[in-house]
């Protein structure tokens, strides 16, 4: 599935850097479907740049605050609840999930609409901050960065990708000058929680913390004896 995801990827981009046949004109100027190259310019932004004047960023700031705590609301009451049920289901055992009468179409269709909308609700903010969006986006760095962000803070839990992204994003602010090394940087430890932390910083968490109760636990039990 990843790697399709990664073939699919590279074929849009593909699609949106080649497609530069005219789609309109405007003004006896050529504008491409997809913008090429260029990608699309342009944009309207969410309108701060008029009521807070040079103060603008934190009115996008604040925006972009609220799509987060939105998309953070909404996935967690999808995890916790009955269709988050339903997804792990269908990921350990398709063929036991549908042995219970669960419908494995209806709901993958559930999670491409869920996750395309606040996909696409991301992309705009993103589009209406910096007014452009490009074929940049589709790179593979990006691609590699995103995936880091999710397995670096932990698999399959909710705070998880959270903390995976502040410690990613810190990582880049770092080795921001450090050229290609940077990408370099983001696959080695991305490999490195691959084989030795595979469930992340959450799962890592979970396990010391699991560890240090068992360890009090033994030795309350030791000093019970004692007495």
């Amino acid at each position: 599935m990843a790697l399709l995801i990664f073939a699919i990827v590279f074929m849009v981009s593909t699609l949106i850097r080649t497609g530069a046949e005219c789609f309109i004109t405007k003004g006896g100027l050529c504008s491409p479907l997809f913008g090429g190259g260029n990608g699309f310019s342009g944009f309207d932004d969410l309108g701060f740049r008029k009521l807070l004047k040079g103060k603008w960023v934190v009115g996008n700031y604040f925006v972009v605050l609220g799509v987060l705590a939105l998309s953070l609301l909404a996935s967690i009451c999808v995890i916790h609840g009955r269709l988050g049920l339903a997804f792990r289901a269908l990921g350990d055992s398709r063929i036991y999930a549908a042995a219970r009468g669960m419908n494995r179409t209806r709901f993958h269709i559930i999670a491409f609409v869920i996750t395309a909308f606040f996909t696409g609700l991301t992309g705009a903010v993103y589009a209406a901050h910096f007014r452009f969006a490009g074929p940049s986006l589709f790179e593979f760095p990006t691609l590699v960065f995103i995936l880091a962000m999710i397995v670096v803070g932990g698999l399959k839990s909710t705070w998880g990708p959270i903390f995976g992204t502040a410690l990613m994003m810190v990582l880049v602010e770092f080795a921001k000058e450090m050229g290609d090394v940077q990408n370099t940087l983001i696959g080695f430890i991305l490999v490195v929680f691959v084989l030795i932390f595979p469930k992340g910083l959450a799962g890592a968490t979970s396990q010391l913390a699991q560890r240090i109760s068992r360890q009090r636990s033994r030795e309350a039990s030791d000093t019970a004896r004692a007495i």
